[in-house]
């Protein structure tokens, strides 16, 4: 597994640690990290995350715009930093706050159906091409088979051939 450091992610977007430091505070629902100890790493996916909300600052999007964004262009949440999110609210009794991360949270159900959807179609697709691989195979059987029996009949023409029978060999023919 490619995990990768605070400081790897500063320097692999070019962008500086502190731009780094709050879009991961800011965006830390879409942000995919393991925690080992006390240790916070982040894994791969989270480049392209960035990538993407480094586009949406460089045409001016605010936060809410750039969090629409994510969600549409179906950037994956990390169930546990919005569960979190949730109980932090509920502690907090922030009116706003809370209707944000229920917001959040409706749009996490949503795509999580939708990949639910999308993974029920996509095993549909690998069954069938499953049964078509099964089919083109036993074609290949057969086909090897005519060849090979193909193959029997002409050697046995050419023995034929060699063979010449009573008459031709009477005739010269």
């Amino acid at each position: 597994m490619d995990l990768l450091r605070r400081k790897d992610l500063h320097e692999k977007m070019g962008i500086p640690k502190s731009t780094v430091a709050d879009w991961l505070l800011e965006f830390h629902v879409y942000i995919p990290k393991v925690r080992q100890g006390k240790v916070t790493y982040y894994r791969k996916e989270v480049l392209e995350v960035l990538q993407f909300i480094k586009g949406c600052r460089e045409k001016n999007y605010d936060k809410s715009q750039i969090f629409q964004l994510l969600a549409d262009k179906g950037f994956p949440i990390t169930i546990e930093e919005a569960a979190q999110d949730v109980k932090k609210v509920i502690e907090e009794s922030s009116r706003d706050s809370l209707l944000t991360i229920m917001q959040t949270m409706g749009q996490a159900v949503s795509k999580i159906a939708e990949q639910d959807e999308q993974i029920r179609e996509t095993k549909k697709v690998i069954e069938y091409q499953q049964e078509r691989i099964e089919l083109l195979e036993r074609r290949i059987k057969e086909m090897d088979e005519i060849r090979t029996e193909l193959e029997r009949v002409r050697k046995e023409i050419a023995v034929a051939k060699e063979k010449k029978g009573f008459f031709s060999r009477l005739f010269g023919k």
